[in-house]
């Protein structure tokens, strides 16, 4: 056996290691057993063979889409923009407006992702758009949403001692 099959098989190896990790990492949350009580392994077994498919449908997705720009560095900063801009909005929302609660908020950035997938599909714009295009669709479904979902659970944060410090334990 030469050496450049020997990488192949090491290559290969690796990939397989790592699509396994991926797939665990997406179990975790299945695997508490107030989840599925009276699941077996055959049930894990199945879900994760589930997972296995569907990361591996993502990748040979992922492949497809790069397959049609100039190159890999292209379709990640394009398929970063068509998502950052959104999760950049949720940020600004938390840090900056502390009166929009969570449903508001993930409403927001839910219609703010259709957004940017409908003007990815239709407008023929530069892809760098896309992420100012979500940050402010977000930022501004989600001013529009709170009056319309209503205040939500409030919570304040108390000092836990003197240093003024925020304490993680319940009041008394």
């Amino acid at each position: 056996m030469g050496n450049h099959r020997v990488e192949q098989i090491a290559v290969g190896q690796l990939r397989a290691r790592q699509a396994q990790v991926v797939v665990g990492r997406s179990l975790l949350p299945q695997q508490p057993p107030h989840r599925h009580p009276h699941a077996g392994d055959d049930h894990y077994l199945f879900v994760s063979k589930l997972f296995t498919a569907a990361w591996g449908g993502i990748a040979v997705s992922f492949a497809l889409f790069a397959n049609l720009v100039e190159n890999l560095i292209q379709a990640t900063n394009i398929l970063a923009s068509i998502f950052y801009g959104v999760v950049l909005g949720l940020f600004l929302v938390a840090f900056f407006l502390k009166r929009i609660g969570g449903t508001a908020v993930f409403w927001a950035a839910a219609a703010a992702q259709l957004l940017v997938f409908a003007l990815y599909f239709t407008l023929p714009i530069s892809y760098l758009w896309y992420n100012v295009i979500g940050c402010a669709a977000c930022v501004l479904f989600a001013v529009v949403l709170q009056p319309v979902v209503g205040p939500g659970v409030t919570t304040t944060v108390r000092p836990c001692n003197r240093s003024g410090r925020a304490c993680s334990a319940p009041p008394r």
